[in-house]
């Protein structure tokens, strides 16, 4: 799930998932613009993707999330870096979109889940 709010100019985004039973969530916060809000989402996912993972040996960093214009749409476009050792030295760039089709913060969500579904899915193998 996702839940969005707004006040004193800031917009504080968290994202749930639920891996195995449990409930997983990640928070984090930005200037209530659609390009903040876009960046908090995608942070929040990540959040919730980092507990999910708790214990694996992998980890994910916010590279940009942008709004973007294509083929006649809105779309969220996310680069996150992942991180570990079965990776090797640096970290592997992961691009992931999603069309904007009721918010960017939804949007946004799926985007970061598009880029890191195969890694958090070997850390997940491993945690």
């Amino acid at each position: 799930g996702l839940e969005s709010v707004v006040s004193g100019g800031q917009a504080s985004v968290t994202v749930r998932l639920e891996w195995q039973g449990q409930l997983v969530e990640g928070r984090a916060e930005a200037a209530d613009t659609l390009p903040g809000r876009s960046r908090a989402a995608a942070s929040a996912t990540l959040g919730a993707a980092r507990a999910a993972a708790n214990g694996a040996s992998v980890g994910f960093e916010l590279d940009f999330a942008s709004i973007v214009q294509a083929l006649d749409g809105d779309y969220v476009l996310v680069s996150v870096l992942a991180l570990s050792q079965r990776l090797g030295r640096r970290p592997l760039p992961l691009v992931g979109a999603h069309p904007v089709e009721s918010d960017v913060e939804s949007a946004a969500a799926f985007a970061t889940l598009k880029a890191i579904n195969r890694v958090l899915s070997l850390a997940l193998k491993d945690a």
